[in-house]
């Protein structure tokens, strides 16, 4: 095998040299491939032997301290369909592989565990967090459970960005069970307290089915009516966000969850953020254009809210396959998303945002959204005056925010 590898592949003159010592290498990562492509060897394509090989010298390079493994990594990146995609940090690979040498997997799979672990190690909490997103099948976890279970990808991301285990493969798979266990025990009484000034530190969702007509307020209850009061137990007309509620309440925008309560305090996802906008400035897709995100389907309820927001350019997937929209939308996201709106309605701002005290968290992509939002008031930092970019929204935060998004433009409307 190796030496037809290298008769059939002479463009890896590292296995020619080390023909000899890359034999067992060599077999160890065909049987990887086929077990990562669920086929029997003899059903291996020339791509699947070019890959193996090229697996073969890269950890031999490694694990011998022959010639620069960064730079054979960087080489065969391209060549190695299996192992790497064109989004790879090469040159983290070969130190992440190396502290995986000593674990009991095939060279082909350490050598892709080490790929994505490369993504992980030392990254910002929005990279590892797509990174833990996008290869849970590597990493061998049960996303799907993980996101029923109403955890955050981002939150596990956060948690794990400060384990010192992170880059081990079994380290780092029983310290995200770790992290999982612990947050379960706390989701659902986690609130997140409304704090009066500003958008503070809330969380918000938008009902995914028609509020119930109990849940409805009446005009008298959505103003603060001085003989009723608010409707929802839970919101009292003295609540920081209860006049932005009860005023969307009326039009019809939000809607209580149910046994007369709006839960103000429970985070809202990507897609529930996104109805919220969708609703409120009555955003319509383009009819020649559908969104093709492998976890939005036509069938489920959010489908025409996040074809609306892609489709009027306010939103985007998380990849070029992914929209994520379960996942707990981040601050900066919203502010993104809010900036687009407003873009999108013709509204665009020139006065100067808030300098945050931890501004540098605040990814590049969302930078100019947050100082956007700031400067007009719409989405404010904290008491400390932190901007908290990776922190998810609330039910009321969220309502409070749309309902500025309505009343400057409103505003601007009549000005014009």
């Amino acid at each position: 095998y190796t030496e037809l590898g290298v008769i059939a592949f002479g463009d890896i003159p590292y296995a020619a040299k080390h023909l000899g010592r890359i034999g067992a290498s060599f077999v160890k990562a065909v049987s990887g491939i086929s077990k990562w492509k669920k086929d029997a060897p003899s059903n291996l394509t020339a791509q699947d032997i070019h890959d193996a090989l090229a697996a073969a010298c890269v950890t031999d390079a490694v694990l011998n301290g022959g010639e620069n493994s960064a730079a054979l990594i960087s080489r065969y990146a391209g060549v190695m369909d299996n192992v790497f995609d064109t989004t790879e940090n090469n040159e983290a690979v070969s130190p992440v592989f190396k502290k995986l040498a000593n674990t009991p997997a095939d060279v082909f799979e350490r050598l892709r565990l080490a790929a994505v672990l490369s993504h992980i190690e030392g990254a910002n909490t929005e990279d590892a967090a797509a990174a833990l997103e996008k290869y849970a099948d590597v990493l061998k976890v049960d996303l799907n459970a993980v996101k029923r279970s109403g955890i955050d990808i981002y939150d596990i991301a956060k948690r794990l960005g400060s384990s010192t285990q992170a880059s081990w493969a079994d380290g780092l798979k029983s310290e995200i069970e770790k992290i999982i266990s612990d947050m379960s025990k706390k989701t659902g009484s986690s609130g997140g307290g409304g704090g009066g000034g500003g958008v503070g530190t809330a969380k918000i969702a938008v009902s995914q089915t028609p509020a119930a007509e109990s849940d409805i307020p009446s005009a008298s209850d959505a103003a603060g009516g001085e003989n009723n009061g608010p409707h929802f137990t839970d919101l009292p007309s003295s609540h920081w966000a209860a006049d932005s509620v009860y005023g969307l309440c009326k039009k019809g925008i939000v809607s209580g969850v149910g046994n007369g309560l709006f839960e103000p305090d429970r985070y809202v996802t990507r897609a529930e953020f996104i109805k919220m906008l969708v609703a409120a400035f009555s955003l319509v897709s383009d009819p020649e254009k559908t969104i093709s995100f492998s976890d939005c389907d036509i069938s489920d309820w959010f489908y025409p809210y996040v074809d609306a927001a892609v489709s009027c350019k306010i939103a985007n997937g998380v990849s070029k396959t992914q929209f994520s929209p379960q996942s707990r939308i981040k601050r900066q996201d919203a502010a993104l998303m809010c900036m687009n709106l407003l873009n999108y309605k013709g509204f665009y701002n020139f006065r100067a945002g808030r300098e945050f005290a931890d501004v540098r968290d605040i990814s590049d992509y969302a930078a100019e959204a947050v100082g956007f939002l700031s400067g007009l008031n719409i989405i404010n930092g904290f008491e400390d005056n932190s901007f908290r970019p990776y922190e998810a929204l609330t039910r009321a935060q969220s309502a409070v925010i749309t309902d500025a998004l309505l009343s400057l433009l409103s505003v601007e409307a009549a000005f014009n």
